[in-house]
């Protein structure tokens, strides 16, 4: 599957799942790695995250599930900066509530979906195959929904913008490149964490919900960038290219 991401930020981590087939990815290195060494920790239930060589993930949304790579404990904390993630979603037609969702995390459990506690998501978004976009900044609370809703048959790509260079962090989210607002009736489009709300995160993850109705929508281009205007942005991306090059060595 051909990348499509934001022009002016650089690739971390990157999946466009294009191997031939497998029956799922937990353990499966992603297509590009310049963070560290790990790989997709992944239920291997039937049909909940399989490659059928289309180029694409291919994701039964009759199972709560839930895939991640870790970033390592407090990622953000660390490495204060400017990321995005983005991910494409296609649901085949209008199949009811269940959905296909993806974001934030600071744990894993790969038999939950994104609203119980053990993966302590946020912020994350979930795409009911009905067309609706909910978004949430932690787990099962506050969420927004979005004036549109989507068409089956489309692919519609999502990308979270984190901002975690301030003491409260914020977040924007855009929708085929256009920004939505996360805000409501206030200010501005961004949602921003409360004082000292900020979330513990550790890794990014797509998942499933099954909430009425069920069938099989697909994924692509699961990408995990920093945007390097900052200063320290750019410093990162230079240390992420010498873990690469050690690797290599």
């Amino acid at each position: 599957a051909a990348f499509a991401g934001s022009s002016h930020a650089a690739i971390l981590i990157q999946d466009n799942f294009n191997d031939a087939t497998a029956p799922h990815i937990n353990g499966r290195a992603p297509s590009v790695n310049l963070v560290n060494s790990n790989s997709w920790v992944a239920s291997e239930a039937v049909d909940a995250a399989v490659l059928n060589g289309s180029g694409q993930l291919v994701m039964g949304t009759n199972f709560n599930r839930t895939a991640g790579i870790s970033l390592g404990a407090n990622y953000f904390t660390t490495n204060p900066g400017i990321y995005e993630l983005s991910y494409t979603v296609t649901h085949p037609e209008a199949y009811g509530n269940s959905w296909v969702g993806f974001g934030f995390t600071g744990g894993l459990n790969t038999l939950q979906n994104l609203t119980d506690d053990g993966n302590a998501a946020g912020p994350w978004l979930f795409y009911r195959a009905s067309g609706q976009v909910n978004v949430r900044p932690n787990g099962a609370t506050g969420t927004v929904t979005l004036g549109t809703d989507y068409t089956g048959g489309t692919p519609v790509t999502f990308r979270f913008v984190l901002n975690t260079l301030a003491t409260q962090w914020s977040y924007d989210l855009y929708v085929n490149d256009v920004i939505q607002d996360l805000n409501g009736g206030s200010a501005g489009t961004s949602r921003t964490y409360a004082s000292g709300a900020n979330p513990a995160l550790s890794h990014i993850v797509i998942g499933t919900g099954s909430s009425g109705g069920t069938g099989i929508s697909t994924g692509d281009n699961f990408t995990f960038s920093v945007v390097p205007e900052p200063s320290h942005a750019l410093m990162l991306v230079a240390s992420a290219g010498m873990f690469a090059l050690r690797r290599r060595r």
